[in-house]
């Protein structure tokens, strides 16, 4: 067995890499050259590695574009073989919740899109515009619903296993200017986009649907997608996660105290931290990590680590930080008068292939 593949196995048993990381990593050096052994084991550690992370770079990014600028809802309304003879309609549902002080909403979709915006009004309104095929489909149908228990509403599409594969919406929901106890929005082939909420949970859950949410304040939430992309802007609450696979991350103004940041094959962008965050924790297999840090005073440790590049510290913005430490491929820098006793921000960014930038 050759020491490159060894290498591999190795990070492999100790946790560095997944299962179908490693069988990805070995394909991509199955054909390449042999490297000369002769050479100082790390020195042939790194050589190896970069080689591998440009290899596994190049595939994952090609594969990431296409899957973000695939456009799910176009392709589920326009080219489902179910609607070779279709229709179109509307329907509008609603809910009171001028009595209700406690809601939990939950809202779903598949194969169209979602979009969630607020209006002065104690009215829950969820309007759909629907495609079906009227040979199995009846005219008269519901297409969307609203159920209401207690405190609780749900709003989705009126499927019925006859007829769940011959018909699909967009749905808009329009929501009261109030606080909500939690929201729950969850989607398949449907992009979702939110503005103005407000929610003490948020839970954002989709697979091959992008992401866009505007001014949402939440003390928790987490937004998580597969194969999609996600952006954020003007973020504020006590703990921000968000996770993707084969997907860019954005987040724009953020102003959440913790904020958790998790991708596969996606860059990591992070413009304008406010002063109200306490650490960003952000992680990446094969992508750039990017922070721009704006105009934030207060006391600053930042600690990058790659797992195939050596760190370049000219990334970490020698304007800012005073203090750096270097060990293999990490470095932690400190800017003047941190503490960990006092208020700070700790920001932690590793990534196994891509870099690391701090500004």
């Amino acid at each position: 067995m050759t020491d490159d593949k060894k290498l591999i196995l190795k990070m492999l048993k100790e946790g560095k890499i997944t299962e179908e990381e490693a069988i990805m990593l070995l394909d991509s050096i199955q054909s390449g050259p042999r490297r000369d052994r002769k050479n100082n084991q790390s020195e042939f550690e790194t050589s190896i590695l970069d080689k591998i992370g440009e290899s596994f770079a190049k595939f994952s990014k090609s594969a990431s574009d296409m899957i973000n600028s695939f456009d799910f809802d176009d392709f589920a309304l326009k080219y489902n073989s179910n609607y070779k003879s279709k229709s179109e309609t509307e329907r509008v549902v609603s809910a009171d919740s001028a009595e209700k002080e406690n809601i939990d909403l939950e809202i779903s979709n598949r194969d169209g899109k979602i979009e969630i915006y607020t209006w002065d009004n104690d009215t829950i309104e969820a309007r759909a515009n629907v495609v079906y095929n009227d040979k199995f489909v009846p005219a008269s149908s519901d297409f969307i619903k609203i159920e209401e228990e207690d405190e609780k509403i749900i709003i989705k599409p009126d499927f019925a296993k006859k007829n769940e594969r011959y018909f699909n919406l967009n749905l808009t929901v329009i929501l009261p200017k109030k606080l909500f106890r939690s929201l729950k929005v969850n989607s398949t082939n449907s992009n979702i986009i939110m503005r103005n909420i407000k929610a003490e949970d948020l839970l954002i859950s989709s697979t091959n649907s992008r992401i866009n949410i505007n001014d949402i304040n939440a003390k928790t939430a987490r937004i998580e997608s597969t194969n999609a992309r996600i952006y954020l802007e003007d973020i504020e609450g006590e703990n921000l996660e968000i996770e993707t696979t084969n997907g860019k991350i954005d987040v724009v103004d953020v102003s959440s105290n913790k904020v958790n940041v998790k991708t596969t094959n996606g860059a990591i962008n992070i413009n304008t931290v406010k002063p109200e965050v306490e650490s960003l924790d952000l992680k990446s297999f094969n992508g750039n990590i990017s922070v721009n840090l704006g105009e934030i005073t207060k006391p600053i440790k930042a600690k990058a680590s790659t797992f195939i590049k050596t760190i370049d510290t000219n990334n970490i913005s020698n304007s800012l930080f005073t203090n750096y430490l270097t060990e293999d491929n990490m470095v932690i820098a400190f800017t003047d008068g941190y503490d960990e006793n006092e208020d700070r921000l700790d920001i932690n960014a590793d990534t196994h292939i891509g870099s690391v930038n701090i500004k």
